[in-house]
């Protein structure tokens, strides 16, 4: 969604943008610097897998602002929320 005013040289815009990004097929090689020898890994060999797939989901709105008061200055403002907690991961594969 967006609005926008100008009167002569003046001008105010507003965006505002909400986002569900869904991200799938994800893998995930273990923990540490060397996944497949670190003790803490279950994706080891000699394991059923070598790694997990997980999906990633991301929610975040947006708003921008911009205005021109005077033809020498000009103001922008940004800002965005996401829920608590960030993403959402869910287990697949």
């Amino acid at each position: 969604m967006w609005y926008q005013q100008q009167r002569g040289d003046r001008l105010f815009k507003l965006i505002l943008t909400a986002e569900i990004r869904l991200d799938d097929d994800l893998r995930f090689y273990g923990i540490g610097s060397d996944p497949e020898n670190d003790s803490r890994s279950h994706f080891r060999p000699g394991t059923d897998q070598e790694y997990g797939v997980f999906t990633l989901r991301r929610q975040k709105i947006q708003i921008v602002a911009a205005m021109r008061p005077s033809p020498n200055l000009e103001h922008f403002f940004y800002d965005h929320v996401e829920p608590a907690g960030g993403a959402q991961f869910r287990a697949g594969g």
